[in-house]
């Protein structure tokens, strides 16, 4: 079978098989795109054509705030503090650190001795005293130059965080980021799934469709739930050895490997 023959039985079996479901008309070009360049083989004058699945296509990148695109660590233990030492809870210490981010979250609340049902109350207080300290809060290096090629590259982003929106649209503003204008937040620690199903509702996208960037055990409990693939990345609060029994679909230990990872879904 001649090329010319190939282009013109591929497109034949393009306009039968796939535009006559999903209506999406192709170019000239895109048939020559198409045949040289996606997988088929020629079998006793057959082709069998794998044509790309949008509803398997990453089309939007989910990411965490703390510790995935904010460096807020230092002020994450400034404001822990101020609230440890009015409600007489254990301090956090820099040399206790790196055995709290072994910890699992009621593992920690035991060793820093706070209820677990005093959590939601603290929440507010937590926030209002977090926006005092924004202005220390650092963007983690390469996550302006990641979310500038997301949005060249045609992807869309949002963020999906447990913070307060006005001081993560502060923060974006802040830092020149203007692409990233979704952003949902919970004050409930364990309601992260809950918001990635909504947001899925409401831009009519399934859950492959999403991929989500975070740094703690409970952002992959939650992908799981609402059933969205997570790219766990290494420069945030939790450790690696905390997180593998979880398992993270990805492991990201630099920004820009974000950016290959979804251009190659």
């Amino acid at each position: 079978m001649g090329l010319g023959s190939a282009i013109s039985l591929n497109k034949a079996i393009i306009e039968n098989n796939v535009l006559g479901s999903a209506q999406v008309p192709y170019s000239s070009i895109q048939y020559e795109i198409v045949t040289f360049r996606r997988i088929f083989s020629v079998l006793d004058h057959n082709i069998v054509f794998l044509a790309p699945n949008p509803s398997t296509m990453i089309k939007c990148v989910i990411f965490d705030f703390d510790g995935t695109i904010a460096d807020s660590q230092a002020v994450f233990i400034s404001v822990y503090n101020q609230i440890a030492k009015k409600y007489n809870y254990r301090h956090i210490e820099l040399e206790k650190l790196q055995h709290l981010r072994m910890l699992t979250f009621n593992e920690r609340c035991r060793y820093l001795r706070i209820p677990i049902y005093r959590i939601p109350f603290l929440a507010g207080e937590f926030l209002a005293t977090y926006k005092k300290e924004l202005r220390q809060v650092k963007l983690f290096d390469g996550m302006k130059e990641l979310l500038a090629d997301l949005d060249a590259s045609g992807f869309e982003t949002a963020i999906i965080s447990s913070n307060d929106k006005n001081n993560i649209s502060e923060f974006l503003t802040d830092n020149g980021i203007h692409s990233l204008d979704k952003v949902y937040c919970s004050t409930s620690l364990f309601g992260k799934h809950k918001l990635i199903k909504g947001f899925l509702r409401k831009y009519k996208l399934m859950p492959d469709n999403i991929l989500y960037v975070g740094d703690e055990v409970r952002d992959i409990v939650a992908c799981k739930k609402a059933g969205v693939k997570i790219a766990w990345v290494d420069w945030g609060y939790d450790l690696k050895e905390a997180v593998m029994d979880a398992a993270p679909d990805y492991l990201i230990s630099d920004p820009g490997e974000i950016i290959t990872l979804v251009r190659a879904k």
